[in-house]
């Protein structure tokens, strides 16, 4: 049997549609259709049947644990019940009679240790929005829900509550969910001598910012355009998979971060509208907006490191080196000037 990371990515998807298509039973629907909504780092499917619409979400083996991921699910729920913020509900599957928020899946087609955490989702409804088409009043709505969820939707969770802790170690150290480990050698000594120098400049802000409860808390962690829904008036989160206990103004960095290659033009305008939003909910310190680029300078490096723990998917190995040599560039200038230029694309 072919090693899965091998495949091309139209064989993969097969393996994972297949299983889709089997694991989704567990939820005792009667399924019309199953179909790809997206494939990075997890396989995440539309499911169409008679009792509504649904997205199924696949994790691939060895990649989380069922506290981490009960954690996810009970935040949302939390969300649900304590905000009027709309974000994906997650719905239980019968199990031996049992009910769970999650589903398991076998597979020996995929890499060892071959079993898969499955989760369903109610489908939000909403208009996507590509980067290149958001309008001031959208980025002042992204701005409202995250100073929404950074309030109404905190809780104090149970001990059992296990999320990433999305501070300097989290980030970039060596327990990191990012750490490229055996994929490291795609990395430079070059590459990594510049990274080493941005992580010491992200560790001093964060130390200066503090983790009080002002300034920590559990963020969402991936506010790109693509986990963003639009209304006439608000604005609805999608994919909290990375979602855990970080810096608050961290979350406001990922569409920062897209936008200052799609939108290099009008940024600065954009970035005025975000922040004015979140403010208007959750009041900051004048002093923390300049700090936001080097937020944005840390989400740069995660997602370099990300792009190394990945390269078992066959879109992210092709441009994994030239990105890395790109972002690295900008890093670079990141250091002389304290400002963040982008022209890397974003996957």
């Amino acid at each position: 049997m072919a090693d899965f990371k091998t495949l091309s990515l139209d064989e993969q998807k097969v393996i994972w549609m297949e299983l889709a298509c089997t694991v989704i039973k567990r939820w005792n629907l009667t399924v019309k259709d199953v179909s790809w909504l997206g494939y990075t780092n997890n396989a995440v499917f539309k499911v169409d049947a008679e009792q509504g619409t649904y997205v199924l979400r696949l994790h691939p083996p060895g990649r989380i644990d069922i506290p981490t991921l009960t954690s996810e699910l009970q935040w949302l729920r939390v969300i649900r019940r304590n905000t009027n913020l709309i974000a994906p509900f997650p719905y239980e599957a019968q199990i031996d009679g049992e009910t769970m928020l999650f589903a398991t899946a076998y597979s020996d087609k995929l890499p060892s240790p071959n079993i898969v955490f499955c989760t369903l989702f109610e489908y939000v409804e909403g208009q996507e929005k590509s980067s290149t088409a958001l309008t001031v009043a959208d980025m002042r709505h992204v701005g409202e829900f995250l100073g929404k969820l950074h309030t109404a939707g905190q809780f104090t969770p149970s001990q059992s509550f296990v999320r990433p802790w999305l501070n300097w170690e989290g980030l970039f150290g060596e327990n990191s969910p990012y750490n490229p480990r055996e994929n490291a050698h795609i990395i430079t000594d070059e590459q990594l001598s510049v990274f080493d120098i941005v992580a010491d400049r992200v560790q001093e802000t964060m130390q200066d910012v503090g983790q009080g409860a002002d300034a920590f808390g559990l963020v969402h962690a991936d506010m790109l355009v693509k986990n963003i829904l639009f209304s006439e008036t608000d604005v609805r989160a999608l994919d909290f998979e990375y979602c855990g206990w970080g810096y608050y103004l961290y979350d406001l960095t990922p569409l920062l971060w897209q936008l200052k290659s799609d939108r290099s033009d009008d940024y600065d305008v954009l970035e005025d509208a975000l922040w004015e939003g979140y403010t208007n909910i959750k009041s900051q310190p004048d002093r923390y907006r300049e700090l936001l680029d080097v937020f944005i300078a840390g989400r740069q490096l995660a997602s370099c490191r990300w792009l190394a723990v990945n390269l078992n998917h066959p879109a992210v190995r092709e441009v994994a080196p030239q990105l890395l040599t790109q972002r690295t560039n900008e890093l670079k200038q990141f250091l002389e000037t304290g400002k963040l230029d982008r022209q890397s694309k974003t996957l």
